[in-house]
């Protein structure tokens, strides 16, 4: 099987970068206790991405495209 964009490089600090926002984001009272894990979603978008795309893919430049008719990416959410 080939291997993946997330096998060889992940943009972590530029996608901790996106995260620090969205994580410091209002929170409402019900997300006091925190008794699972909350993840920011911008880093679960470029883990799923990275996962999808060959290796050697600019995951960077993948992040901010409409992947509406990606090859890689049609028909992987429907239901």
């Amino acid at each position: 099987m080939a291997k993946r964009s997330i096998e060889e490089s992940f943009p972590i600090v530029e996608i901790n970068r996106l995260a620090v926002p969205e994580r410091n984001a209002f929170k409402p009272i019900y997300q006091m206790h925190k008794w699972f894990a909350r993840r920011a979603s911008s880093v679960f978008r470029a883990i799923v991405l990275a996962s999808m795309k060959p290796a050697g893919t600019d995951i960077m430049e993948e992040f901010y495209k409409d992947h509406t008719n990606d090859p890689d990416t049609i028909g992987v959410f429907e239901r």
